[in-house]
């Protein structure tokens, strides 16, 4: 019969190795979470600054024109104004 022993500087090693893996998947895992509520929190701050300009040229306009008026009379000033804020859909261009 085959008799392995398994020394103990190979179960040292294998448990060192062990708790190294384990320590870099905790580290990857935790990476990974911290980026995601990090670029949450960006695109939360980029769509209000967003609102925040087309608020602030909405209510510009409106102070201007006397009224809502404006909208219906000019329909293109909507889609200007969205636009300069950055929250226009993407154009479809058509050939």
């Amino acid at each position: 019969m085959l008799n392995i022993q398994i020394k103990i500087w190979h179960k040292l090693f294998f448990t060192i190795l062990l708790v190294i893996v384990l320590i870099l998947a905790i580290n990857v895992w935790l990476s990974r979470v911290n980026f995601q509520q990090g670029f949450s929190q960006y695109i939360e701050e980029v769509k209000s600054n967003r609102l925040d300009r087309f608020r602030k040229s909405l209510s510009e306009q409106y102070r201007l024109k006397k009224g809502w008026d404006f909208l219906q009379q000019e329909p293109r000033l909507w889609h200007q104004l969205l636009s300069d804020a950055e929250l226009a859909p993407p154009s479809t261009a058509r050939d």
